[in-house]
């Protein structure tokens, strides 16, 4: 809406004009700008919400150079020390985080003691989808 605002005669009249040559943000560069999609793309990577933060230690493969965690928690290059809260989220997520953080320590507390606490419950429901 902003940009529709900037783009009207009156502004174009005071010789205002948008000048987004300085903005980069590189995980959006496959869309062409100010579309909606473009905007979308923004807003999933930059948005920042300060009440719930997640995705400082991100969680990733070992040759990955953007994580800080493997697919076990365990912080790459230190011994003995895993990371078990929000900020394994690879991605800010959309809503609350507390639930995919009670998940997230439920599923750390089964790598560390090495069981399968939900195995039972995925067998059902694997049988009840019938896969």
């Amino acid at each position: 809406m902003s940009l529709e605002i900037g783009n009207t005669e009156s502004f174009k009249q005071l010789g205002i004009d948008l000048d987004d040559t300085h903005l980069h943000f590189s995980e959006c560069t496959n869309y062409e700008k100010s579309t909606d999609d473009y905007f979308k793309c923004i807003v999933h990577h930059y948005a920042v919400k300060a009440d719930h933060p997640t995705a400082t230690c991100r969680m990733g493969k070992t040759d990955d150079p953007t994580s800080v965690v493997d697919s076990d928690l365990r912080v790459k290059g230190i011994s003995n020390l895993r990371i078990a809260d929000a900020s394994v989220m690879r991605n800010i997520v959309t809503g609350n985080t507390n639930a995919p953080t009670i998940m997230i320590g439920e599923k750390a507390a089964d790598l560390i003691r090495n069981v399968d606490s939900v195995k039972d419950i995925r067998q059902k429901l694997l049988k009840t989808l019938d896969l």
